[in-house]
């Protein structure tokens, strides 16, 4: 007798299973449907439809109580009512908003990770980081970006949601924790990823390091997205990889190689049709031929013809610049008026920046050298010298913008000590001595913190291990080039010509680093002060410092 078939009894199985998920779609859709019937998923509806985002957040309950009832059935759903809410949340920018956005957004990325869908968990998290981010707490938005890396894998992640995370701690001048990320990534960058990310990689890269002042090391990864883009022909990863070498060669005083760079970036935007290309490459041409001596006019020409290139483009950070840069130029020859005029049309034009980060540091530069040009006509503009009033009131608006460009600035601004020098002047001749000495200083004290590690000419971040020129005098000024040591001697960074060059400042440096080594007195700290001070007053505002007698060693 053979053996009995079990097959019907698969076949009953089967029925059972089918018949069991059959039930429970029904009750589905049934509860789908009852949502969609009641009050409350209208409203939704609605409110959804309109992006009325007032109209959302007065109505939360409600839109809250749909995204629960659907949670289970529909997580895509409840992850979109969810973002919806944490968008409205953020973008009215509510006391509290913030923290109400991210609740709504950990809600989402809940609901996500719950429903295995990892692509919208990684997006989810990236809006999340936004506000993290704008919040300052950055912390906590790179902790959660590594829970994700940690929870899904670096392979598997798209390379656009690594690429956007880095680029809204750039965004933000957050550049040491953007390269952290990046440069986490680097082995998957370059095993896994196509050409074209791996060049976007390498320039987000490379403007990190130019946002932390490394020009070389940025220069490094430039040329890497040069190599990919004309491997693959990619004209605008091109113009833009010899956007930034151009940029960055002109920062280290290599000139006729960095403006070698930015014409070959003008021909490709042109044939690209890019007019706003073109106006940043005629830009960074202007600054280039603004860092040589005796450039200014050409300098003015270039960078006025950026200015009416870029006018037609919604661009305030760039106009922005230009006007700092022509004010800067126009400062150098003397030229007063022009060049308060178009320093305060770059503050005015900055106020238009949408980023407070941005913004900030437009207007902090823009005070710093709008101080200068005060401070300079101070000493330099001989018609002020007969009318002590209008002389007095010039002194006391360099004071003003120094105290704004301090105010603004970002901590880590190696241009910074700079302002303190500015500041401890204007108060000296306020007739605050007090003040004056507190902020030279101050200046003393960050330029001798800085030297070993910053260009004094172009304000290099420069590693431990790199070779670097020394002065042999002061022993705090270091340089990146030679260079960049034979052109600060005779005039300090791009600014303050001749007046508050090296070869004046390095007694000074020199002195005030020796009294680091030993307890300092009060006394001891003001003579060197005052002496600093007697030296830059002048009988007559066109008349040359001269340096410390008995100090210099060359």
């Amino acid at each position: 007798m053979g053996k009995k078939s079990r097959r019907p009894n698969r076949i009953n199985q089967k029925d059972a299973a089918a018949a069991a998920l059959e039930e429970k779609l029904l009750k589905r859709r049934n509860a789908l449907k009852e949502l969609v019937e009641s009050k409350d998923w209208e409203v939704v509806k609605k409110l959804v439809a309109s992006k009325d985002l007032e109209g959302i957040l007065q109505l939360e309950s409600a839109v809250t109580n749909v995204a629960n009832k659907v949670e289970n059935m529909d997580p895509l759903l409840a992850g979109d009512i969810y973002l919806q809410l944490a968008s409205a949340h953020s973008s009215l920018g509510r006391e509290g908003g913030v923290d109400r956005a991210i609740v709504c957004f950990h809600k989402s990325i809940e609901i996500a990770k719950k429903a295995g869908d990892e692509v919208s968990r990684a997006w989810r998290v990236i809006d999340i980081f936004h506000c993290y981010v704008e919040a300052g707490r950055i912390d906590e938005a790179m902790d959660l970006h590594k829970s994700l890396v940690a929870d899904i894998g670096k392979e598997r992640l798209n390379p656009n949601y690594i690429l956007r995370f880095a680029g809204c701690l750039k965004k933000h001048k957050e550049f040491r924790r953007a390269l952290e990320v990046l440069e986490d990534h680097l082995d998957v960058v370059e095993s896994t990823w196509d050409k074209s990310n791996q060049a976007a990689a390498y320039g987000t890269i490379a403007y990190n390091y130019f946002g932390m002042y490394d020009y070389n090391k940025s220069n490094v990864y430039y040329e890497r997205k040069l190599s990919i883009a004309k491997e693959i022909k990619d004209m605008p990863l091109e113009s833009d990889a010899l956007l930034g070498l151009g940029c960055n060669h002109g920062f280290l005083g290599n000139y006729e190689k960095g403006m070698e760079y930015l014409e070959q970036g003008l021909v490709a935007l042109s044939e690209l049709g890019n007019i706003y290309g073109q106006g940043r490459v005629c830009s960074n041409m202007g600054h280039v031929l603004l860092s040589q001596d005796g450039r200014e006019k050409e300098a003015i020409e270039m960078l006025q013809k950026s200015y009416g290139i870029l006018e037609t483009c919604d661009y305030p950070e760039g106009l922005s610049w230009i006007l700092c840069k022509i004010g800067e130029a126009f400062r150098r020859i003397e030229a007063w008026d022009d060049a308060i005029t178009a320093l305060k049309k770059s503050i005015s034009i900055s106020a238009s920046i949408e980023l407070e980060v941005d913004r900030n540091e437009h207007q902090s530069q823009t005070n710093q050298v709008l101080g200068q040009t005060y401070l300079e006509q101070y000493y330099s503009d001989e018609s002020l010298v007969s009318v002590p009033e209008s002389r007095e009131e010039v002194i006391r608006k360099a004071s003003l913008c120094s105290q704004e460009a301090i105010k603004l600035g970002r901590e880590d601004d190696p241009n910074k000590p700079g302002i303190y020098l500015d500041l401890a002047q204007a108060n000296y001749f306020l007739g605050d001595t007090e003040k004056a000495q507190a902020m030279l200083k101050e200046y003393l004290d960050q330029t001798v913190k800085l030297g070993p590690s910053h260009c004094q000419m172009c304000h290099q971040a420069c590693p431990k291990d790199a070779h670097m020129t020394k002065c042999s005098v002061c022993k705090v000024a270091r340089y990146c080039s030679r260079a960049h040591s034979i052109q600060s001697w005779q005039r300090l960074g791009l600014g303050l010509e001749g007046r508050l060059c090296h070869k004046v400042m390095c007694p000074l440096l020199k002195r005030w680093r020796k009294l680091q080594g030993r307890k300092a007195t009060t006394d001891s700290c003001s003579a060197i002060c005052n002496d600093f001070f007697e030296i830059i007053t002048v009988v007559s505002p066109l008349a040359t410092p001269h340096p410390y007698p008995s100090e210099i060693e060359l």
